[in-house]
């Protein structure tokens, strides 16, 4: 199959125009005439980035329509489909982690992905224009971001989620929509559910982390200039002693998660 991807230069269409291209596809796409950090990527993979005002997808078999182009094209020779649609197939085709929260979920993707990428074939897509699938893959590593609901679209084994603070205001009402739009989504992970022990949710398989009640908690943390220090517990037994080289409580939660 051929795929055009219009507005390539996405973080989330980059990563998945590199995972249609990692499955066997032929992929070419068009943006805006303007140097982004995403193209590195594409431009790496040999896929040919058009300028989106002299774009050519005649010969291409099935349109990916970014967000930020929904309302503007329309394709009527074409099967068009979205971002969200798309990467709901991949979702379904692997046993398949998603990452949400407000903030860290690009950071914290990254370090899921490279932790399984050392024991298991893994495929992943990141925001920040990084994506790779494989058809033998056992994983699917990947972000799932709350704007306008979108990440309703998917169905994981797994959601991790990392933190909820009311963003997107000009689509959410409100907090409380906010709140409610994470709560169904993770109520739709078919498996188990990863949460930040400072956030209210409870179901069967659920594993929280954090430094206080958790099913995976950090004690005696220790911030300093090398890094963090902490002994981490798995369900209140002592199982080593860890070093990170990062700074800020905020890495040692996003590593928790990636432990947990």
């Amino acid at each position: 199959m051929k795929y055009y991807f219009v507005g390539i230069k996405g973080s989330g269409m980059a990563g998945l125009a590199l995972i249609i291209k990692g499955l066997g596809h032929e992929v070419a796409g068009c943006d805006i005439n303007k140097d982004l950090f995403t193209q590195r990527f594409l431009l790496e993979n040999n896929i040919e980035i058009q300028d989106i005002e002299n774009m050519d997808y005649s010969n291409s078999d099935i349109i990916v329509l970014g967000n930020a182009y929904f309302d503007k094209y329309t394709f009527n020779d074409k099967k068009v489909i979205t971002y969200q649609e798309l990467l709901s197939t991949i979702v379904d085709k692997y046993y398949s982690i998603a990452v949400c929260g407000t903030h860290g979920k690009t950071t914290t993707t990254n370090m899921i992905k490279q932790v399984l990428s050392d024991f298991y074939l893994t495929s992943y897509l990141i925001g920040d224009g990084q994506g790779y699938a494989h058809p033998l893959a056992e994983y699917f590593v990947f972000e799932a971001c709350e704007h306008k609901e979108h990440f309703l679209s998917y169905h994981p084994d797994i959601v991790v989620c990392l933190n909820v603070d009311y963003d997107h205001v000009e689509y959410y009402k409100n907090k409380k929509q906010y709140k409610e739009s994470f709560r169904k989504f993770l109520n739709q992970a078919k498996e188990k559910v990863i949460i930040n022990s400072s956030l209210s949710y409870k179901r069967n398989q659920c594993i929280s982390f954090g430094l206080n009640n958790s099913s995976i908690k950090a004690k005696n943390v220790r911030y300093t200039e090398k890094g963090i220090y902490f002994n981490l517990y798995v369900n209140k037994e002592h199982i080593k002693d860890v070093f990170l080289p990062f700074y800020g409580k905020h890495m040692l939660i996003n590593s928790l998660a990636c432990i947990a």
